[in-house]
């Protein structure tokens, strides 16, 4: 979210209040074909082309990756699976906001970048505070693509940026078979988590 949420916005703000009409409406195209884009392809992209910038991070700092397989490509390959999910419900709160609050900022003379930052988002804001749960949410559910990119570590869960790591969604598909016992347990309770 912190990577994804300022980028959404901003380029929503791009697309409704300052791009030329003919830019804008590309943008919108571009940006509605990336939310249709199954995540399987995220998931090569992640492990095609992230994961190398990754492993060229890594040896800027001199620390060992996993060929780039690990959590800072999963968090790179969720911020760009939920941009356009984001985005697309930005541009529509955006756009809805009433064009008479708009023209007052400016007749009180408030500056067009004023007016976008304190009237034109503040306006915008349930609107996008919804399609970032609408993130979260395509997130959160996120298995494939997360589980090409993580490594699947078996020790669980890492925080270090650089390291393989394992994704709860990951951790109920490697028992996918299971019915009884402790791991159906353990997976059954992450899917009440997920939930």
């Amino acid at each position: 979210l912190l990577i994804s949420v300022p980028l959404s916005v901003l380029t929503a703000l791009f697309v409704v209040r300052i791009a030329p009409k003919k830019l804008s409406m590309i943008l919108s195209i571009v940006i509605e074909l990336l939310s249709g884009i199954p995540s399987i392809i995220y998931g090569l992209f992640g492990l095609g082309v992230l994961t190398k910038l990754v492993e060229g991070l890594g040896s800027i700092f001199g620390i060992q990756t996993a060929g780039g397989i690990s959590l800072l490509a999963t968090v790179l390959v969720l911020s760009i699976m939920i941009l356009p999910t984001i985005t697309t419900i930005a541009i529509t709160s955006i756009s809805s906001v009433n064009n008479s609050l708009i023209l007052g900022s400016l007749a009180l003379g408030a500056s067009p970048t004023q007016t976008n930052f304190k009237v034109v988002l503040i306006g915008a804001k349930s609107g996008i505070f919804s399609g970032i749960i609408l993130g979260i949410g395509r997130a959160l559910g996120e298995a494939t693509a997360i589980t090409m990119v993580c490594g699947n570590s078996g020790s669980g869960i890492s925080f270090n940026p650089f390291d393989i790591t394992r994704t709860l969604t990951s951790t109920m598909l490697q028992g996918i078979h299971e019915s009884s016992g402790m791991d159906y347990d353990i997976r059954f309770s992450i899917g009440l988590l997920l939930i």
